[in-house]
């Protein structure tokens, strides 16, 4: 049976990104040797993407989704919680209500998170509820890079985001490798 995988990443521009996503796909081709990757540029969903196939994390991307088998989103410093007038204060710009929706397996992988220019008034509560409702979500499953994120995510969204809120399927939040 063929496994469809949905990847959300940069595709373009970054070495490091693209480094991760061959050793990704080294990977899918050990542990699923039969599966067809469809991918997706992130740089379509920042908020500064004016061209016509703009892309929004929003419904649609969530019933998109769920037409897949498996979603993965990164590598990157998409959850750097930075970003003005983000829904999630993140490069992820999708409503945590929205999330629950999401019924495909989803890793966010190879994942960024600190906080690299000023932090808005209210962007880490956004990102405290952004990342609770993706702890809600039994579906979905986060790993963090080795870059300073986890000291980020500890020092200022908290602790308990790295404890994997008593997971019985193991961690929500994990080291990565990269």
């Amino acid at each position: 049976m063929m496994i469809k995988v949905l990847h959300v990443a940069s595709f373009i521009g970054n070495i490091g990104d693209n480094a991760s996503h061959l050793g990704l796909y080294g990977l899918l081709k050990r542990l699923l040797p039969l599966h067809q990757i469809t991918q997706l540029e992130m740089r379509k969903f920042y908020q500064q993407y004016s061209k016509p196939d703009k892309l929004y994390f929003n419904q649609r991307f969530i019933e998109m989704a769920n037409s897949y088998d498996l979603v993965i989103i990164g590598g990157g410093g998409f959850l750097d919680y930075w970003h003005k007038n983000s829904q999630s204060g993140t490069t992820l710009d999708i409503d945590p209500d929205l999330l629950q929706y999401i019924k495909t397996p989803t890793l966010i992988s190879s994942m960024g998170a600190m906080a690299l220019q000023q932090v808005p008034e209210g962007n880490i509560a956004k990102a405290r509820r952004f990342f609770t409702a993706l702890q809600a979500n039994p579906n979905i499953r986060v790993a963090v890079r080795n870059d300073g994120s986890v000291n980020s995510i500890q020092r200022d969204i908290g602790p308990e985001y790295l404890e994997g809120h008593n997971r019985d399927s193991g961690p929500w939040l994990f080291l990565s490798a990269n």
